[in-house]
């Protein structure tokens, strides 16, 4: 990114708004002499030096040739009434729930070595119930990443339950193909 700032000439040079192709020098002498102000750009280690009128064209000119586009701050809110982000995040609040009791008993069962058919029948459980917070929360705005989809850890999308529709349906006429 080039660096750009004003100063008084320490030098004799000449404007470079001429080396660049849509611009030219709009003084009648393209000269900067010693102490006037000039506009100086650093590309890297070339150091180039405009008259102010040419600097503030040139700049003007490749401002128009890039337009301006605000840079968002954070993550996109979701395009859901006031109601619904409520019941999004008492849904979100109930699946961390349920997940903090799954690490917990988890741990116990490691940790103790208990064989409690219990505690594993807890665990089940509440992974149904996240499983159903899943499908409620599904129509509030989709299912944040990390939570764990229900039926496999793989997310399936359409185009692969398409392929997968379809390499089932040649399976099918080839088995069909083969017993005739």
């Amino acid at each position: 990114m080039p660096s750009s700032w004003t100063a008084y000439s320490k030098r004799k040079s000449h404007c470079q708004a001429d080396i660049l192709e849509e611009w030219s020098c709009q003084m009648e002498d393209p000269v900067i002499t010693e102490g006037t102000p000039i506009g100086r750009v650093r590309y890297g280690t070339v150091t180039v030096d405009f008259h102010p009128a040419c600097w503030i064209e040139v700049g003007i000119g490749i401002l128009l040739q890039t337009p301006y586009a605000p840079k968002g701050k954070g993550r996109r809110k979701l395009p859901i009434s006031d109601e619904q982000r409520v019941e999004r995040r008492k849904i979100q609040s109930r699946y961390s729930a349920f997940q903090t009791r799954i690490t917990n008993y988890s741990i116990r069962i490691m940790d103790e070595d208990l064989n409690s058919d219990d505690l594993r029948f807890s665990i089940e459980i509440m992974k149904l119930k996240q499983d159903k917070l899943w499908y409620q929360i599904k129509n509030l705005g989709g299912a944040p990443d990390k939570w764990r989809v229900p039926d496999g850890n793989k997310k399936e999308t359409t185009d692969e339950l398409v392929i997968s529709e379809l390499l089932s349906g040649e399976q099918d006429e080839g088995a069909s193909l083969a017993t005739a």
